[in-house]
C-alpha cells in the first residue's frame, strides 16, 4: 500500500518544490527585469518553469525508489508516506480478483472463464 514512488509522493515533491522555486523566480525576476511582473508576466514565468519542476521532482521521485533505504531518503521520504496513507487503502478481495485476471492476461497466461470479471 505505501510505495516511496506513489503519485501521491511525487505531487508532495511537486507542491513544495514549486513553491521553492516560484519563490525564487518571483524574487529574482525585479532583480534580472528591474520591474516587479505583471500577473501576465508571472504566470508566464511559473508556466515556462513548470516543465523543470515537474521533470527535476520526477527524478528525485526516482531516486526515492532506487535509494531508499538511505537514511536521508527515508527521512525525506517520509511525509509522502504519511500522505498516502491519507489518499489510499487496501484493495477489497474483488478488486485483487480483478487486479490477478489482468496480470494473466497481460502476461498471456490462460484464464480460467471467470463470468464475475
Amino acid at each position: 500500500r505505501l510505495h516511496p514512488r506513489c503519485g501521491t509522493s511525487f505531487m508532495l515533491i511537486v507542491v513544495l518544490f514549486a513553491i521553492l522555486i516560484f519563490a525564487c523566480v518571483d524574487s529574482l525576476f525585479p532583480l534580472v527585469f528591474g520591474h516587479t511582473q505583471s500577473l501576465f508576466e508571472r504566470f508566464a514565468t511559473h508556466f515556462a518553469v513548470l516543465p523543470f519542476i515537474a521533470g527535476t521532482s520526477f527524478e528525485l521521485l526516482k531516486v526515492s525508489g532506487k535509494k531508499r533505504n538511505a537514511p536521508l531518503v527515508r527521512l525525506l521520504s517520509t511525509p509522502g508516506l504519511w500522505l498516502q496513507r491519507i489518499t489510499t487503502r487496501e484493495p477489497d478481495d474483488d478488486q485483487l480478483e480483478v487486479a490477478l485476471y489482468a496480470l494473466r492476461r497481460a502476461l498471456n497466461e490462460e484464464v480460467e472463464a471467470n463470468p464475475s470479471c
